[in-house]
């Protein structure tokens, strides 16, 4: 809650009581418009991104604001100066007034038990709806109670509308804290100030006899106030989870890229990925039968690739003591199948598989070969190529392992055959002798 939060309402308040002093009309339209544009943008975000943020709560309250931001918008029509579809209205418009904050504080007291229930954004919507469009025909057709007497101020009806506005919002935010578990505490905090921002308004509302009076000012200023707070809660507050969780995304990858024993690489494949493109555009349609067919074009694309970190065991493996010692000798660290192993990793994303993987030959820095099993996820989007963690598994000692077995065996194969043994009588013993005996 510093001083960042606080200060574009702060900078747009200063600004409409600037513009009051000049022209109220134009106040008041400018004022309504603040909350009425955030009212659709809460509900295009809330609405659009619920497949993948499952925040019901946030929907609750998007799908209910963008009828009470119609209400308003048919509030600021009606007001009294206006003129835009009817004659202003003093009484007309503190009506829709009336319909959309009671409206509000209903919906700020369901919200926190509609966050713990599945909800369906376009069934929201609709009953909304019916209820927005009810509220516009008790107004038009004269059946709403009157709230304003144009020479006298505001009605019995009116005031205690307010009052009981404002003991509806005091419930909500009790029931948001009782019954809010499902609910973040950013979004809860947020919320709740908006609430009592939106108190603040209504006991403003209950003072003023002219539509252009000082209390009806002040009201409209915690007004602003009270939706800048939603508009954090919905939108800025959700529009920041996504780059937290990659920050924390990242941090954990940079963790485990750092300290884990394998080797990594991290490989930008980004202009591979837009050659082969380019070759497809030309008309290639056997990559493979292409690169055997050009030379140099495996190396070409090779030389594409851009390492941009490798991990400690990276340096361990290779015998070298830094980064950047590594990444200059790079082109040293490949052993005689390179081309075959990268013209299969081309093959590969030309195929679109999910995940490359094949035994490849390296050389450290003192000469020695190292065998290892090299393998990555091929990415699904463009974006992806361009930050590709490769794994090198060093196989050397199990290689080493096998031609021993290899040769051991080999050479059993041509001592077995001169194996004879004899019993006590000197009678000759028939002998096999296997791998799985050895």
């Amino acid at each position: 809650m510093d001083w960042r939060l606080w200060a574009p309402p702060t900078g747009m308040a200063i600004f409409l009581i600037i513009v009051a002093q000049y022209s109220y009309l134009t106040f008041h339209t400018l004022a309504e418009l603040f909350a009425i544009v955030i009212s659709y943008i809460m509900f295009a975000f809330a609405f659009s991104t619920h497949g993948f943020s499952r925040n019901n709560f946030l929907l609750f309250l998007a799908c209910g604001y963008f009828w009470i931001g119609s209400l308003d918008l048919a509030h600021t029509l009606v007001y009294q100066g206006m003129n835009v579809f009817v004659e202003g209205s003093g009484n007309a418009s503190v009506q829709f007034w009336l319909g959309a904050r009671y409206s509000e504080a209903l919906l700020l007291l369901a919200a926190p038990f509609a966050a713990r229930q599945r909800q369906n954004g376009y069934l929201l919507s609709a009953l909304f709806g019916v209820i927005a469009a009810g509220l516009t025909f008790l107004v038009l057709s004269g059946r709403f109670p009157t709230g304003f007497i144009e020479g006298e101020g505001l009605t019995d009806f009116k005031i205690y509308s307010e009052y009981l506005i404002d003991l509806i919002l005091a419930l909500a935010l009790i029931a948001l804290f009782r019954h809010g578990r499902d609910i973040s505490t950013v979004e809860k905090t947020l919320i709740a100030v908006s609430i009592v921002l939106t108190m603040g308004a209504e006991l403003a509302f209950t003072f003023y006899v002219s539509v252009f009076g000082l209390s009806n000012l002040a009201g409209h200023i915690f007004k602003l106030f009270s939706f800048w707070m939603l508009f954090q809660a919905v939108v800025i507050s959700n529009l920041k989870k996504p780059y937290a969780a990659l920050q924390e995304s990242n941090e954990n990858f940079r963790h485990l890229f750092d300290n884990s024993e394998v080797s990594i690489w991290n490989a930008d494949f980004s202009k591979v990925c837009k050659a082969l493109d380019g070759l497809r555009k030309d008309g290639v349609v056997d990559l493979r039968g292409y690169l055997k067919n050009k030379q140099n074009a495996a190396l070409e694309l090779a030389g594409m690739v851009r390492i941009s970190q490798v991990n400690q065991a990276t340096l361990t493996l290779f015998g070298v003591q830094t980064e950047d010692e590594f990444l200059q000798r790079i082109g040293n660290a490949f052993g005689t199948d390179a081309v075959d192993v990268f013209t299969e990793v081309l093959c590969a994303i030309w195929e679109r598989r999910k995940v490359f993987r094949s035994e490849a030959a390296f050389q450290t820095v003192a000469g020695d070969i190292i065998h290892a099993i090299i393998s990555f996820r091929i990415p699904e989007t463009e974006d992806g190529f361009t930050s590709i963690p490769v794994s090198i598994i060093d196989i050397t000692e199990h290689k080493q392992t096998e031609e021993t077995q290899r040769r051991l065996i080999t050479a059993i194969d041509g001592v077995a055959e001169n194996v004879s043994i004899y019993d006590a009588n000197d009678r000759l013993i028939p002998v096999a002798i296997s791998h799985d005996t050895i």
